[in-house]
């Protein structure tokens, strides 16, 4: 086995994989709060601020589906992966369905 570096690494020394692990994790930490700024700047208009925590959230999605198919160097990021794309898919979920709720 060569001792090249890997050239999928970025500046601060971590891999794709590991970037989008960490990127699945935050982002449905985060758009809750992005939920809460949109519907506020937008004087309660809930299909907005649904549908934008629901791209954050696919986003998210996509990244921990990525971040699973490139491999991991590390187990440690293997279940970072998999936990961003369990909360995404749940927070997705519910994000579509608070969006189809009709208002009274």
């Amino acid at each position: 086995m060569s001792e090249a570096p890997d050239k999928t690494a970025t500046r601060g020394g971590l891999s794709f994989s590991a970037v989008a692990a960490l990127y699945s994790v935050i982002v449905p930490l985060i758009s809750p709060v992005v939920w809460f700024i949109v519907l506020a700047g937008s004087n309660g208009y809930l299909i907005l601020a649904s549908t934008v925590a629901s791209c954050l959230l696919g986003t998210g999605l996509l990244a921990a589906v990525a971040s699973l198919i490139r491999g991991h160097e590390r187990r440690r990021y293997l279940w970072i992966a998999i936990i961003g794309l369990a909360l995404s898919a749940a927070l997705g979920f519910f994000s579509l369905v608070f969006r189809s709720m009709p208002i009274c």
